[in-house]
């Protein structure tokens, strides 16, 4: 439900992202880094990569504006593909790759290719340098795994070790993944700490998590949980 919403604003806060510091990013890693090394020919190439990268990506923010506004054609999904790939060869440890690559994910899951998502996000993990980025890819994994019934993978994913921003979430989704098992009981152990972790800014979340507490006392004595597909939630 509501996180339908939130892949939407993941998508308006990577267009601002773009929108604030894309041009600042491709300079900084010009001059950043070309302040170790002589001027010339190196700089030009080091330069020229930056730029393409910065161009492909803005590239495939449009792609998605089109989609968003008339529809994911297969064309559309053809050149996104692509743009992304480019943009993975390009500097697979950039930040440009990672956004591709889950945005990538975020088309996968919307057309129920839920193995193609696995692999994307699966790439983010291994080439990514980021804290943030690798939290928020593990729980978006946990949950494609988990929409694939794959349990004690997506547990095992959520249960390393994560910051306080990420905490609900996982905390959530293992009360899901919980209560697909059968075990209410720690579903429901789940949901509250969820809810207790819940910040500020996340505090949307809250109606939701409480449905899921209130209806988990039911769950113990109901039939098998219908696992939420990872279209309703990814992230």
């Amino acid at each position: 439900m509501s996180d339908t919403l939130t892949e939407e604003e993941q998508l308006e806060a990577i267009k601002r992202w773009w929108k604030e510091n894309g041009k600042f990013l491709v300079l900084a890693v010009v001059f950043g880094v070309g302040g170790w090394f002589t001027w010339g020919a190196w700089q030009d190439q080091r330069e020229a990569k930056a730029e393409a990268a910065s161009a492909r990506f803005e590239q495939l923010l449009n792609v998605m504006d089109a989609a968003d506004e008339r529809g994911m054609t297969e064309e559309r999904q053809a050149a996104a593909a692509e743009l992304v790939e480019q943009i993975k060869a390009d500097n697979s440890r950039s930040l440009y790759a990672q956004n591709a690559a889950m945005l990538m994910a975020r088309i996968a899951v919307q057309n129920g290719e839920l193995e193609r998502a696995q692999r994307e996000l699966e790439w983010v993990l291994d080439n990514n340098r980021d804290e943030a980025v690798e939290q928020l890819a593990r729980v978006r994994l946990a949950r494609v795994l988990y929409a694939q019934e794959e349990h004690d993978a997506a547990l095992a994913l959520i249960e390393r070790e994560h910051t306080s921003q990420f905490a609900a979430k996982y905390a959530e989704l293992k009360g899901d993944i919980l209560l697909a098992q059968g075990d209410a009981e720690a579903a429901r152990a789940a949901y509250q700490s969820a809810l207790d972790a819940l910040t500020p800014d996340q505090q949307q979340r809250s109606m939701l998590l409480q449905m899921k507490l209130d209806d988990v006392q039911a769950a113990s004595g109901a039939g098998a949980h219908t696992p939420v597909t990872a279209g309703e939630e990814t992230v």
